[in-house]
C-alpha cells in the first residue's frame, strides 16, 4: 500500500515549513559563532581534518535517518522486519534527521569554493573562509566522509528492502 499523492504533497510541504525556520537559525548560528567553530575544530582530535570528517559522517548519518523514516513510510509492506518503526518513532527519526542535518550542513557547505568572479577578500574569522584557505585539505576529507558514508548507507538500505522484497515474492511453482 503506497501513499498516495495528496498525502506526498501533504507531508512534504510539512517537511519544507519545518526545515526553513531552522536552516535560517543554522546560517545565523555558523555565522555568529564563526570563530567559536574555528576553535572548535582546531582542538577537534584529529584537528580540523578529523573535526570535517566528523561532520560530513554525522550529515550523511543524518540523511540516512530521514531515509529510512521516508522508507517505512512510504512502503511499509517492503519494510525490512527490523526497520518496522510506530509512527511516533518515525516521525522521530525524521524531525531529528533533519535538524542534525540542516544543523551540520551548513558549516559543510560554507566551506565550498567560490564561484569564479566573487571577491578574493575572505575573512578568516568566519568558519567557511578560514578552513577554505587555511586548512583546504580538511575540506576536502570532510567532502570524501560525507560521500562515502552516504554511498555506504544508501547500499546497505538497498540491500535490506530488496532482500526483504525477494523473500515476500511468491515462489514460483513447477
Amino acid at each position: 500500500m503506497a501513499i498516495s499523492e495528496a498525502e506526498q504533497r501533504r507531508v512534504a510541504i510539512k517537511g519544507v515549513l519545518f526545515s526553513i525556520p531552522i536552516f535560517v537559525v543554522a546560517v545565523l548560528l555558523t555565522i555568529n559563532f564563526g570563530e567559536d567553530l574555528i576553535s572548535l575544530a582546531e582542538d577537534w582530535p584529529g584537528g580540523p581534518a578529523g573535526f570535517m570528517v566528523t561532520l560530513g559522517a554525522v550529515d550523511a548519518l543524518a540523511l540516512l535517518l530521514i531515509a529510512i523514516a521516508c522508507l517505512v513510510y512510504a512502503w511499509p509492506e517492503q519494510t525490512p522486519p527490523q526497520l518496522r518503526l510506530s509512527g511516533r518513532t518515525r516521525m522521530t527519526f525524521a524531525v531529528a534527521g533533519g535538524l542534525v542535518t540542516i544543523m551540520t550542513a551548513v558549516p559543510l557547505a560554507s566551506t565550498l569554493p567560490r564561484r569564479q568572479g566573487q571577491s578574493d577578500s575572505c575573512d578568516l574569522s568566519g568558519f567557511g573562509c578560514f578552513m577554505r584557505e587555511v586548512h583546504s585539505d580538511a575540506v576536502l576529507s570532510g567532502w570524501v566522509a560525507l560521500m562515502l558514508v552516504a554511498f555506504a548507507g544508501s547500499l546497505t538500505l538497498a540491500m535490506l528492502f530488496r532482500r526483504n522484497r525477494k523473500e515476500r515474492a511468491p515462489q514460483a511453482q513447477p
